[in-house]
């Protein structure tokens, strides 16, 4: 993507904004494909875009299932969801996995600059014991009291970066738009869809019931 920032993503910035006084606005549901081809998900921490574009980085440990699972299938989706402003968010697209072998010096440079944003508590979650094992010893504990937190990523520490599908539009049905009526509605979601495209990014759901109902009946006619 270039430059420009998409709809969406100024969209899903005022939403971060707007709810920024709850701790769980930076979390979101990160699923991908195991490798047996059922789905897997997991909570994880939002940790901000890359700069000058839309790319969604994730830190995480490369001992983790996950990592694994993008090798297998390098797709995801995450969903996201404001309790407030009742609005949802998915993306989707290809995940790039880097870690300390990663050959492109640009990524290493990314994912450096991502281990030294985290907090220290954040780090010292990468030299405890493999990800679902039993919790660390008080020998372990020790240890991780006298972490320098100048030393640069260890080897546990990874990055991802997703990539959202590229010219994909944008639909949206905020709370606002619902009270006034069905004309009001979509004429907000047709503004916003591309003609020939079918959305993958919705943002915020309403009722159920008939407004719904024209919500995904519109998308589905957008579809060639």
């Amino acid at each position: 993507m270039g430059t420009a920032t998409a709809p969406w993503k100024q969209l899903l910035l005022n939403a971060l904004e707007s709810n920024s006084h709850h701790k769980h606005s930076s979390y979101f549901q990160f699923a991908t494909v195991g490798c047996n081809g059922r789905p897997s998900n997991r909570t994880i921490v939002f940790r901000g875009f890359q700069e000058n574009n839309d790319k969604l980085h994730i830190n995480t440990d490369n001992r983790t299932q996950k990592i694994e699972e993008l090798k297998h299938c390098p797709f995801a989706e995450i969903c996201w969801y404001f309790t407030d402003s009742w609005e949802q968010f998915r993306i989707s697209g290809r995940v790039d996995v880097i870690d300390g072998s990663n050959p492109d010096t640009l990524k290493l440079q990314q994912r450096e600059k991502s281990w030294f944003a985290s907090s220290i508590k954040s780090r010292i979650q990468y030299l405890g014991p493999h990800p679902g094992l039993s919790l660390i010893t008080e020998h372990q504990s020790e240890e991780e009291a006298h972490f320098d937190p100048s030393i640069g990523p260890v080897a546990a520490f990874c990055l991802l970066v997703l990539d959202p599908d590229q010219h994909l539009p944008v639909a949206t049905l905020p709370l606002s738009v619902v009270g006034i009526g069905d004309n009001a509605l979509l004429s907000r979601l047709g503004s916003l869809i591309l003609p020939g495209h079918q959305p993958l990014y919705y943002f915020c759901e309403g009722h159920v019931g008939s407004l719904l109902s024209k919500l995904f009946s519109l998308a589905l006619g957008c579809v060639d």
